[in-house]
């Protein structure tokens, strides 16, 4: 009795979210149910009927993710932008029920834009599992829960400082372009991360490539002139692109 109140107040609750637009809650909460390793009949029949109105509704709206059902078959493919696709469609699911097709992802190899992307979401949904992934020709482990997102990174607020503190009033543009690279630079260092004493070389790198474009490198000379024997430089991951 207990259970058949559980799935019947599930379904009603589905059933308040499709009816208030909520299409994105309640994809999420089907998707949990249907994952389950067992659901009664009675529910799983409702389940599944719930799931096709919604993604007709979803398709009258326009709607161009990537739906739970195609997830594992967009996320394999061998075309980067469907892989995309799913990944940024992921933000929006409970990575947990695609645990082992996201370890068959990285398995492939993916762009690693991308590679970092999903990363990201994994991190930012602090999902308690082990993955796999290569990075640089070298194979590693991580867990999600244990990492922290760019932007939280002892090396990435270092180097903002840094930057900042450097062109925020003297030279704006240069100042904005540099953050923006900076962002990209320790995106892609996922699941790794720069630390605190790093933050110098990784900021002089980043002056370095957009001062070279701007002003011929003027701005990074004058910069690198004030840090003597600290000027250190790393190799950027970003190319810019």
């Amino acid at each position: 009795m207990m259970e058949q109140n559980y799935y019947e107040e599930c379904i009603q609750k589905i059933k308040q979210l499709i009816e208030q637009g909520e299409y994105k809650e309640a994809e999420h909460l089907l998707m949990e149910e249907l994952s389950m390793p067992y659901i009664p009949s009675f529910a799983e029949k409702q389940f599944v009927e719930l799931e096709r109105q919604l993604h007709g509704l979803m398709s009258k709206q326009g709607f161009n993710g990537v739906l739970p059902s195609e997830i594992e078959a967009s996320l394999l493919s061998e075309d980067p932008q469907v892989q995309l696709m799913a990944v940024q469609s992921l933000a929006q699911y409970s990575c947990r029920s695609y645990l082992d097709v996201i370890q068959a992802f990285f398995d492939l190899k993916p762009d690693p834009k991308i590679q970092a992307l999903m990363i990201d979401i994994l991190i930012e949904q602090q999902i308690n599992e082990e993955f796999e992934i290569e990075v640089d020709g070298m194979n590693m482990t991580f867990i999600p829960l244990y990492q922290e997102r760019p932007h939280e990174t002892d090396g990435y607020a270092a180097a903002w400082s840094l930057i900042n503190e450097w062109f925020e009033n003297e030279n704006p543009a240069l100042c904005a372009m540099c953050q923006q690279i900076l962002i990209q630079e320790c995106f892609l260092m996922l699941p790794m991360a720069y630390d605190e004493l790093e933050a110098l070389s990784l900021a002089l790198s980043i002056v370095e490539h957009v001062s070279l474009s701007l002003d011929d490198g003027a701005s990074y000379r004058k910069i690198a002139s004030q840090q003597g024997d600290n000027v250190k430089r790393c190799v950027l991951k970003s190319c810019f692109v």
